[in-house]
């Protein structure tokens, strides 16, 4: 709910890396949805599934004239198979960090089997 509005907006993922499955399906590895809030803050869902591979893409926010600064959400783990439990209780864990952002675009790494939440935040 944090990171999410409720106007969804348009997004696009160009040259994604792809993965393939063990039944040979072959699916781009990046995926993403944007929305945006009554405030005009910005909110960029990306998953990659992957799950070998970080990958790092660049992210360029159209009609957004906003943020110097974004707040970044990852959900991940170290294995893919990891779970939270009473002996490991925040080995999946949210961590947030701000990055400055200069220019009109931006180069994000979204790690192996992750979540990666983005919010930028309307200058208003």
């Amino acid at each position: 709910k944090d990171n999410l509005g409720q106007t969804l907006i348009g997004s696009t993922i160009s040259n994604s890396p792809t993965v393939t499955s063990a039944k040979g399906e072959t699916s781009e590895s990046l995926l993403a949805f944007s929305t945006l809030d009554g405030k005009n803050n910005v909110y960029l869902i990306v998953t990659n599934i992957d799950p070998v591979n970080d990958i790092s893409a660049k992210v360029v926010p159209t009609n957004f004239d906003g943020a110097s600064k974004i707040l970044v959400s990852v959900l991940a783990s170290p294995g893919i198979n990891d779970e939270n439990n009473p002996e490991n209780p925040t080995k999946v864990f949210i961590a947030k960090s701000e990055k400055t952002v200069s220019g009109s675009e931006l180069v994000l790494s979204f790690p192996k089997h992750s979540i990666t939440a983005v919010k930028f935040s309307s200058k208003e």
